[in-house]
């Protein structure tokens, strides 16, 4: 309930930091009509003058509204790259922590772990497919899962999607990926060496984002 209530109030934040310029341009323009009718004084000049900064208004309030309807629209082709059943089955795997890193340095693979295959509540199918299977390459769950992850925080920080946007539908893979403590091994083996650069430091970033939203 409190979660709704926060989202409900969120969008109203947001219905009215759209909004509310136009309508004090709006109460700006009506007082100034109004007073130059009552005192005679340089009418027109004002109009024209009141004109053109309703026109800014109009302009900035249908590019904010344009903005905003091209973040919806990425946000949704997004999610629909993200939700496929590859993503799906490893963080099924991930969250009843069915997957072990057998690796070091950044190489090796993620082993599934069949004996916990029947208490996650898959099909029968799933789980022999997932049986065949056997492993994930490192090479999957980077393009299947964390490379996600890594482009959202990028969408992110070039205002791209809002921070509310990827909270509402990626918070929970996002977390549940990063506390993983399989998939920290990983990480940290790929951080191991000197010249490793800032692997997954979109990943880090989306994460500490989405903590400070979540308990703002």
């Amino acid at each position: 309930m409190d979660k709704d209530l926060c989202k409900t109030a969120q969008r109203s934040i947001e219905w009215v930091c759209i909004h509310l310029p136009l309508m004090v341009g709006l109460l700006v323009l009506f007082t100034s009509v109004v007073y130059q009718l009552y005192f005679h004084r340089h009418f027109w000049e004002t109009i024209t003058a009141i004109a053109t900064v309703f026109i800014a208004i109009v302009a900035s309030h249908q590019l904010s509204a344009a903005n905003e309807t091209t973040k919806a629209i990425l946000i949704r082709k997004f999610s629909d790259k993200f939700f496929n059943d590859n993503t799906r089955d490893i963080i099924s795997l991930l969250d009843n922590e069915a997957l072990l890193y057998e690796g070091e340095d950044g190489n090796g693979h993620f082993r599934i772990n069949a004996d916990k295959l029947s208490k996650i509540g898959l099909s029968d199918q799933k789980i022999q497919e997932l049986t065949n299977r056997k492993r994930y390459s490192l090479y999957e769950i980077d393009d299947w899962l964390l490379g996600h992850f890594e482009e959202i925080s990028s969408f992110v920080e070039n205002d791209l999607i809002t921070i509310n946007q990827v909270y509402v539908q990626f918070d929970w893979y996002i977390s549940t990926a990063w506390n993983n403590n399989e998939i920290q091994k990983y990480i940290e083996s790929l951080r191991k060496p000197k010249d490793s650069g800032d692997i997954y430091e979109e990943f880090e970033k989306i994460v500490r984002k989405l903590n400070c939203y979540r308990h703002k």
